[in-house]
Order: C-alpha cells, then structure tokens, then sequence
C-alpha cells in the first residue's frame, strides 16, 4: 500500500508513518531538527492542525506524545536524510511541507492516498491504519507494553493493553505456547516425583 504511493515525500510520508505509527498530524509537524540519524530515532515536537481547511501549528494530542522519540530501521533513516540533502531543507523546516508552508494532510488523503489504496486492492483502508499495524506488529514482536506506549504516546496503559488484546486475538502461537507450559508443567511434576524417590531412598 505504501509502496503504491508515488515516490518522494508522498511515499516517504506513508513510510514513516508505518514506521513510527505517527499521528497524521504529527508527522506534517515533522521538521528536520527531530531527525536523530546517528541514533536513527525519530522525535515528535508538534503537529499540525487543519482547522476548517485553515493550518497552523499545534500542540500534541496528549502530554506523553510530545517529546517522545521512536526507534526507526536505519534504512528508513537514510531515505529520510537522502530527501532532507536532495531537498537542501534546514534544521527548521518541515520534512514533507514540500512547496507550501505546511503539508496538507486532507488533499494528500483524497489525491494520493485513496489512489494508492485502490491500486494495492485495500479500498476504503484509513491512514490511520498504518499507526494500528505499527502498534500491533511491535506488540507481536514482544515490545513491552510500557515502552510500546511511550512510542505511541499513550495517555495510559489500558489503551496500549487495549492494543496488545487485539494483537493477540486468534494468534496461533497461542495454542504452541499453551502446550510449552503444559508440557514444562508436566515435566516439572516428573522431576520432582523423582526427587522425593531419591530423599526418601524408594527403589536404592
């Protein structure tokens, strides 16, 4: 799907969305001073809001999301600093405004990214749906539930634990997992039945 988007910001848009499960906002807030490319992490300072078709900056949907920063593979890093160097952006500047002042999230959502949608045969598929799959791929992957929300920017636990409950629906690992502890259960009995013989000097 992110693939299906047209190469440059737009594409590289998606990308770090899927990879930071950034808000819409807060990734159109973006600026080049939030990129770490030595520690290849990514930090939120603000975002933009469309108020009627009107932008400006504004301020995170939470407390705990401004100022976190998310861990990102170093190959997204480098797409990333390889736009900010062909695109001569400086420290302050926002990474996808591109032309404008600010990125307008709602026309990149009508002209492209339905587009992309259609052709990657996933119609109708919100945007917001990149932020729910980086949140369900890291909680499959064992992040742990306080530093998954942190990334996500979490008022509380209960929303990240919301997230790791769906993660798991119906995962088939849990039925191996169920007979692991099962089948360590039992041989823990077994290791310990033997252990009272040999106290107790049954069958010497």
């Amino acid at each position: 799907m992110v693939n299906a988007l047209p190469a440059g910001r737009f594409r590289l848009y998606g990308l770090v969305g899927l990879w930071t499960g950034f808000r819409a906002g807060e990734l159109a807030g973006l600026r080049v001073q939030n990129l770490d490319a030595l520690r290849s992490t990514i930090q939120v300072g603000e975002t933009i809001e469309d108020l009627g078709g009107t932008l400006r900056p504004g301020t995170t949907k939470t407390k705990k999301s401004r100022g976190r920063r998310v861990p990102v593979p170093e190959a997204v890093m480098k797409q990333l600093t390889d736009y900010v160097k062909e695109e001569g952006l400086g420290p302050n500047d926002y990474v996808f405004a591109g032309p404008n002042e600010y990125f307008r999230h709602a026309n990149f959502y009508k002209r492209k990214w339905r587009a992309a949608c259609n052709e990657a045969g996933l119609e109708g598929t919100r945007f917001h749906t990149l932020r729910h799959t980086f949140l369900s791929l890291r909680a499959r992957e064992g992040v742990p539930p306080n530093v998954l929300m942190e990334w996500a920017g979490h008022s509380t636990i209960k929303v990240t634990m919301d997230v790791y409950t769906h993660a798991y629906e119906d995962d088939p690992r849990d039925r191996e997992l169920i007979e692991r502890m099962f089948a360590d259960a039992q041989q823990r009995a077994a290791d310990h039945r033997a252990h009272l013989v040999v106290v107790s000097g049954e069958g010497v």
